[in-house]
């Protein structure tokens, strides 16, 4: 027998270990003067973030995987005994189109078939078959987000082909309440009496499929925030649980037919907790229903979100998708939809977008090993501390939805797209500052690219609804960098009128340490709104740098040089180009609150400075060009 070694030190037991408050004395010592508060951010959450956090932010028992709270996973092995399934959409017109596809595509990394809404259009069981002929479903889960009619169609298909029933695998996406959501009107009652059918027949024949869904993805696509997302999630969940224990169904039976869907965003530790969180919270909700720790257990499909994409710089997309399928794949998840790049100007995405975003989550499988691991962000300060954090928030917000008489009341109500568009307001308004930034959008915007144009040949599904349909204010999706796709858009077309884009001349005075800083500022700045920058070196007086400005051509004019020179330079300039051409438009870089009344009286028309409205005074200016 081998002689038992002594147990090492641990690694760096020489060094003493320091002191959060020593930390933070560190730290101060860099920030010349500035707070320690000053590095610290609020999310649109609401939740503030710390520069670093510590093992006293960790919880005590945050638990293992693949036990409850299941914060750490459903599974004990992670992904080692069970990948995530790859489903990918496939656009096609016909179900031939679509079984081509889909049958190259699983032998190329997909590993789930993803139906989506008349995408093909199926309308008998002939179409379903033809679209998923020579699929095992044994090898194959099926997801289909359509209408719940198609599960019908996909019975009789089973019934023909005799593949056992017991090897379906995957789900029904269809949530009544995200149609409800999205159309703003759908009759409940029938859809739940469908919804218990349904479950009935899955519970007795397939049980590995379920048949509903709680979706929240047309929250997070509206603009809303994680908290909220958790917190409807747990609203609807509860309010499925109701409806068909109404229905006869029970509670074990019912928790283990549903599927939640998550879309995730660009936050990326955002995102980890609250699926994380997610787990933990429906696990406290099913116990509160009596539920069993296999009850417990929560079954999750999420797609990359849509809120954050753009048409801009949509190269960009691949950026943001792999950053957002990073997320969900660290979250632990059940099935991921990676959306092509080029997801927010195209209906059918070509064969290069599709398989990039295939190949993200390939990627992250097979050559990250992420596969290999168990539950990565665990032991994380930050992720653990930013899971309670959103867990917290998102329980004290489920109670005010209880308190309000459940998820459909307070839609009725308001509430959720009340909260919801006050947030994407916020989110919105923040971009217009550039105090959050979108690449190639609000901030490094990729001028003179060709922009893509929007095909939506398909649109939102749309139902029949009854007289006996609940009403209420549907929320509509956003995408967040639209009003700056405007901006550009108006600058295009400018541009096909014109022959050029629309100029802008920078006044640049002194030499290059005097006025590169704020150069730099404003071009960064207008070539947001899709402008061309005129720049100058250095201008010895401000006669000179009018002559130059008004032999240009430009339309508009950015003085740029410090606040310390600004009071010698700015009214001889104006005076010597208004003068001549009164209705050019002035600006000056920079905000010296001192002089801001002189130099409006002088005849500046506007400030660009860091908190300034980018949106707003692009669009100003594009107004004051095209007169």
């Amino acid at each position: 027998m081998s002689e038992q070694s002594e147990p090492s030190d641990p690694l760096f037991a020489e060094f003493t270990p320091p002191s959060y408050e020593e930390w933070v004395e560190a730290t101060v010592q860099t920030l010349k003067g500035r707070p320690f508060a000053h590095l610290s951010t609020q999310t649109a959450e609401g939740i503030e973030i710390r520069p670093f956090y510590t093992t006293t932010d960790s919880p005590n028992n945050p638990g293992r995987p693949g036990q409850p709270p299941y914060r750490r996973g459903p599974n004990a092995q992670g992904y080692v005994s069970r990948p995530w399934l790859i489903a990918q959409p496939i656009p096609a017109e016909t179900p031939q189109q679509f079984n081509r596809t889909l049958l190259a595509d699983l032998k190329r990394g997909q590993t789930a078939v993803y139906l989506q809404p008349d995408c093909p259009p199926v309308e008998s069981v002939d179409d379903l078959a033809t679209a998923l002929d020579s699929v095992l479903f044994a090898a194959a889960p099926i997801l289909l987000a359509g209408k719940p009619t198609i599960l019908s169609l996909l019975k009789q298909l089973i019934d023909q082909t005799g593949q056992p029933l017991g090897d379906l695998q995957g789900g029904l996406l269809y949530d009544p309440l995200a149609a409800l959501v999205q159309q703003g009107s759908t009759p409940l009652d029938d859809a739940y009496q469908a919804a218990a059918d349904q479950m009935r027949w899955a519970v007795e024949n397939a049980p590995r499929f379920t048949t509903l869904a709680v979706d929240t993805a047309v929250y997070h696509n509206g603009g809303a925030n994680a908290v909220q997302e958790l917190a409807f999630a747990l609203a609807t969940g509860v309010q499925h649980i109701r409806a068909l224990q109404a229905h006869g169904l029970t509670l074990d039976d019912i928790a283990g037919q549903l599927r939640f869907v998550f879309a995730i965003g660009g936050d990326f530790f955002m995102e980890i907790g609250k699926l994380r969180a997610a787990r933990q919270l429906w696990t406290q909700v099913i116990a509160a229903f009596g539920g069993d720790a296999a009850a417990q257990k929560m079954k999750i499909h999420t797609e990359t979100g849509t809120a954050n994409k753009s048409r801009l710089d949509p190269y960009v997309n691949m950026l943001r998708t792999t950053t957002e399928t990073f997320a969900a794949a660290v979250g632990c998840v059940d099935s991921l939809l990676t959306r092509p790049f080029s997801h927010p100007f195209t209906a059918e995405p070509d064969a290069f977008a599709r398989r990039i975003a295939r190949n993200q989550q390939l990627i992250l499988q097979e050559e990250a090993n992420l596969t290999q691991l168990i539950d990565p962000a665990g032991g994380a300060y930050y992720a653990e501390w930013l899971t309670d954090q959103l867990g917290q928030a998102a329980w004290k917000l489920f109670q005010e939805i209880e308190a309000n008489g459940g998820m459909v009341s307070a839609l009725q109500a308001g509430l959720p797209q009340k909260w919801v568009t006050d947030t994407a307001a916020a989110r919105a308004a923040r971009l217009a500052k550039k105090q959050d930034v979108l690449v190639g959008v609000n901030q490094y915007a990729n001028v003179g690219e060709p922009l893509s144009v929007i095909d939506d040949r398909y649109s939102a599904i749309t139902e029949q609804t009854s007289a006996a349909a609940i009403q209420i204010t549907p929320l509509k999706p956003i995408r967040l960098a639209e009003p700056f796709e405007a901006l550009r858009d108006w600058a295009e077309q400018f541009a096909r009128e014109n022959g050029r884009r629309p100029q802008i001349f920078l006044a640049n005075m002194g030499p290059l340490r005097q006025h590169k800083t704020r150069a730099d500022f404003a071009r960064s700045f207008f070539e947001v709104g899709g402008f061309e920058l005129i720049d100058s070196e250095g201008f010895d007086s401000p006669e000179a740098a009018a002559s130059a400005a008004l032999e240009s051509g430009a339309k508009a004019v950015v003085i740029c040089s410090t606040d310390e020179t600004y009071p010698e330079i700015v009214r001889p300039l104006l005076q010597s180009i208004k003068t001549q051409q009164p209705d050019i438009v002035v600006i000056l870089a920079g905000y010296p609150k001192d002089q801001i009344e002189a130099h409006k009286a002088a005849g500046i028309d506007a400030f660009i400075h860091l908190g300034a409205d980018c949106l707003a005074l692009n669009q100003w200016l594009q107004k004051q060009i095209g007169r």
